[in-house]
């Protein structure tokens, strides 16, 4: 069986992809290379024991966003000091969509490493 993420953790990721990187569900869906319809029920919390991304899913997202952004655009503080410089401070859905950024490259780099001890 392939082990799923929670079917919030998967809405969170999609609702990151439409905000952040203005996607819409085709873009999404082949980015995770899933069907739209996938997607839309994720979205709309159909059925959790089938609408919900696996790890699988999660890894190709992950690595077709760091081909995208780069490490160094991704790091918090260079992001705040970037704002600083224009004396303004970082919009809160800025931070926050930095964070569930992270958290999905964290996710695919772990999801990695367990991959490489198989």
């Amino acid at each position: 069986m392939r082990e799923k993420i929670t079917q919030k953790r998967s809405q969170e990721i999609i609702r990151c992809l439409k905000d952040k990187h203005n996607m819409i569900i085709p873009e999404i869906a082949k980015l995770a290379g899933t069907s739209p319809s996938f997607i839309l029920g994720i979205e709309n919390g159909e059925d959790r024991s089938k609408f919900a991304f696996t790890f699988k899913h999660l890894m190709k997202i992950e690595e077709k966003i760091s081909i995208l952004v780069s490490l160094a655009e991704l790091d918090k503080e260079k992001l705040i000091a970037e704002y600083a410089e224009r004396g303004q401070e970082v919009p809160k859905d800025t931070l926050e969509m930095h964070s569930s950024l992270m958290e999905i490259l964290k996710m695919g780099a772990e999801l990695r490493k367990k991959a490489r001890k198989k």
